[in-house]
C-alpha cells in the first residue's frame, strides 16, 4: 500500500487529498483455470463535489493501460476530478514541447514518423487535445495526428502517408 497526496496547484490553499493505492489480485472465476488477475485500487476519504464519499476505483492490469505508471496516473487523475478544489486561479502558463523526433534537420527519411511530447506546467489543468494542430510544408496534417493524453503529458504522433 502506498499513499499519494493530491493537491491542486491552481488553488494552493485548498484541501490536500490522501489517496491510498493498493495492488492485489483476485481469482478470475470466468476462467476455467481460475487464474489470478492483478488489480490496483484507489481510495480516499475526501468527499466528492456533492459531499458524498468517492467510490473505490479499481483497474485490472489487463484493461488497456500498458504500464503500472499509466494506471496510477489515470487513477489519481480520476480521484482528482471528483474533488471540489474550490475557486481555481486562471492558468496563464503555456504548455511546452519537451521531447521530439526526428531531431536532425538532414538525412531524415521523408516518411519518418514525427512525434512530440507536450507538458503543462499546471498538469491539473491539462492540455486540450482539440487545440493541437500540425502544419508541415504549409499543409495542415492535424486530422492525421494520433493524440494520447495522460495526466502529466500529451503525446502527439504523425505518420506521413505515401501518395502513389
Amino acid at each position: 500500500m502506498v499513499v499519494y497526496y493530491l493537491k491542486n496547484t491552481l488553488n494552493p490553499d485548498s484541501v490536500v487529498a490522501p489517496v491510498t493505492v493498493e495492488i492485489g489480485f483476485v481469482k478470475d472465476i470466468n476462467d476455467g483455470d481460475a487464474e489470478n488477475i492483478w488489480i490496483i485500487d484507489f481510495n480516499t476519504k475526501i468527499k466528492d463535489k456533492n459531499g458524498d464519499p468517492i467510490p473505490t476505483k479499481t483497474y485490472k492490469l489487463t484493461e488497456g493501460k500498458t504500464t503500472v505508471e499509466e494506471i496510477i496516473e489515470s487513477g489519481l487523475a480520476w480521484i482528482g476530478e471528483q474533488i471540489d478544489w474550490g475557486d481555481l486561479r486562471t492558468d496563464t502558463y503555456r504548455p511546452y514541447v519537451y521531447e521530439y523526433s526526428p531531431t536532425g534537420t538532414t538525412d531524415v527519411p521523408i516518411y519518418a514518423p514525427v512525434y512530440f511530447y507536450i507538458k503543462d506546467p499546471f498538469p491539473t489543468v491539462g492540455i486540450d487535445p482539440n487545440s493541437i494542430s500540425l502544419v508541415v510544408n504549409n499543409i495542415d496534417v492535424t486530422s492525421d495526428l494520433k493524440i494520447e493524453t495522460f495526466s502529466s503529458y500529451t503525446k502527439v504522433v504523425w505518420n506521413p502517408v505515401r501518395i502513389s
